[in-house]
């Protein structure tokens, strides 16, 4: 299970290789970054909303894949691999030294762009690494 910070208390999506992927709008404004997140036409579906203060932003790490073409054909022995930007932040709880919340995409220039945007926006350092994680 993955947990999520919900608006109301916690909410917890099933890490399940087949539930497919959560598709989320992410907001960069003022001092935070908004991850709006919903999963449908599952056995279990979910939604959360969750904001992470730029104060507790730890690291961002950014790795780029090559864009994945439009005609691909998904199968559960064909998975592509996805541009990710990790922020690492606080556990308002503090159970934990930090969670990670990894956002994907099949295309690197929304990777990109939320790179740019947290730079610019929040101030954070951002990193990028190559396939292996090493910084480059």
């Amino acid at each position: 299970m993955t947990p999520a910070r919900a608006r109301d208390g916690w909410a917890e999506c099933p890490d399940v290789p087949t539930a497919g992927r959560i598709i989320a709008t992410v907001t960069i404004d003022h001092d935070e970054v908004r991850i709006e997140a919903e999963r449908t036409g599952t056995f279990r579906d979910c939604w959360f909303d969750v904001i992470i203060h730029k104060a507790d932003v730890q690291a961002v790490a950014i790795a780029l894949r090559p864009d994945v073409p439009d005609d691909f054909e998904y199968s559960p022995w064909n998975q592509p691999e996805y541009s990710t930007a990790t922020i690492s932040h606080n556990d308002p709880d503090g159970v934990v030294p930090a969670f990670h919340t990894v956002l994907s995409s099949d295309k690197s220039y929304w990777i990109k762009a939320l790179a740019k945007l947290m730079k610019e926006k929040l101030l954070v350092e951002v990193r990028f690494e190559d396939s292996k994680g090493e910084r480059t």
